[in-house]
């Protein structure tokens, strides 16, 4: 089992986390190891929550406990799940895809990639052609997960959870960063 909790420090290999804008002139989001389309590891809640809100409405908000960060808080919308510590934005989760499939989270949800072009409901066949053999899937005891490996420490660097363990399974969450007590 790989710890989730090292993927603060994925930080070591930065990608982009800025969207493309799509013919609506909303920016979709890229998912990536630093941060979340709106948003990068370490920003402010208040910054975050902002964007956020404009963009999806106001937030169901929670906190917990957590080994990796003292005190977590968590801002949740249908299919999106922000992490913050003292330090700012520390994680995200993108999944599972919203119920209603009508509403701007949704649409988000729907259309959110990673840089390397891996979205919700993709096979994990598809995962392993994106990211060859930096693309490590096993069972849990939370069920079948998922990590992306950096190069060359392969410490994780984006991660998520799967329908099972064969290539015809999909991609049912992404995420990154420190979501320990979300898991």
């Amino acid at each position: 089992m790989f710890a989730v909790t090292v993927l603060a420090a994925a930080a070591c290999s930065r990608s982009s986390s800025a969207g493309d804008t799509e013919a609506t002139g909303t920016t979709s989001l890229v998912l990536s190891n630093d941060g979340i389309g709106l948003a990068t590891f370490g920003d402010s809640i208040e910054s975050v929550a902002g964007q956020a809100r404009a963009r999806w409405g106001p937030p169901e908000t929670t906190e917990a406990g957590c080994d990796s960060l003292a005190v977590s808080k968590f801002l949740r919308w249908d299919g999106v799940m922000l992490v913050f510590s003292a330090d700012g934005l520390t994680g995200y989760l993108i999944g599972p895809r919203p119920a209603d499939p009508i509403t701007p989270v949704a649409k988000d949800v729907q259309r959110a990639t990673t840089v390397e072009g891996l979205r919700l409901g993709d096979s994990v066949e598809k995962a392993r052609q994106a990211y060859g053999a930096r693309f490590k899937l096993e069972e849990t005891s939370l069920g079948p997960e998922f990590y992306i490996a950096n190069e060359p420490d392969g410490a994780p660097v984006l991660l998520g959870f799967t329908t099972g363990l064969t290539d015809a399974d999909t991609v049912e969450r992404i995420g990154a960063g420190d979501i320990c007590a979300a898991r």
